[in-house]
């Protein structure tokens, strides 16, 4: 069994710490209905939502002349009213925390809009735990992990990865992290499984007890 020498560790926010995509999945809902149409299940939505969202509301009917400005306006509006509704996933404090005990830098690496993302960080009380904190790495997380290891000093073998996205995971392969697919978040277990990570995760105790298997 191949041992790993983690020195980071590195998660996504939406979906992975915080427990946000049934609120997102009320955008949605909220999308189609402006334009008159009845949404695709939110199991379809885990199925077929990527990066590239466009695709997902063409394929079920959003008309050609609606924007990605015009459905991010809807996103936002709704998501301001259903905010104080989302939680962190189970442990996710308490694996930061054991982790930190352990030597491991943390960060966070994510699409997220930065302003948003300092705001939650600073409801939950939790952004001390974070070494280093990206938004905005939306469309481009390789750049953005990167980065995060040049700032560190580290070689992408050193730090981990953890997202609940195809995408993301094909971001953090391509960038050469150790990758951990999260399976309560916006991807399906099926597309996680189709992203091939080095470990598929359904629990913050899972991940907490494989990083304290692989020595410091």
């Amino acid at each position: 069994e191949k041992m790993y020498r983690w020195l980071m560790a590195l998660f996504d926010w939406n979906g992975t710490l915080i427990d946000d995509v049934r609120i997102v999945y009320k955008s949605v809902e909220e999308i189609f209905k402006t334009y008159g149409l009845k949404p695709p299940s939110v199991e379809t939505y885990r199925n077929e939502i990527v990066a590239n969202f466009m695709q997902f509301y063409s394929k079920y009917g959003i008309p050609e002349y609606a924007t990605k400005e015009d459905l991010n306006k809807i996103r936002k509006r709704v998501l301001m009213e259903y905010w104080d509704s989302a939680k962190l996933h189970d442990n996710a404090v308490a694996t930061i925390k054991e982790l930190k005990r352990q030597g491991l830098k943390i960060g966070i690496v994510s699409g997220e809009v930065p302003e948003i993302l300092e705001k939650r960080l600073k409801t939950f009380g939790i952004k001390y735990l974070f070494d280093v904190v990206k938004g905005g790495a939306w469309g481009h997380k390789e750049k953005a992990l990167s980065e995060t290891l040049k700032e560190f000093n580290l070689n992408p073998e050193q730090a981990f990865y953890v997202d609940d996205t195809f995408d993301g995971i094909g971001a953090a392969k391509n960038t050469g992290l150790a990758t951990f697919g999260w399976t309560k978040g916006y991807h399906s277990l099926k597309l996680i499984k189709n992203a091939k990570p080095d470990f598929i995760i359904s629990s913050m105790n899972e991940l907490r007890n494989i990083i304290l298997k692989n020595p410091r």
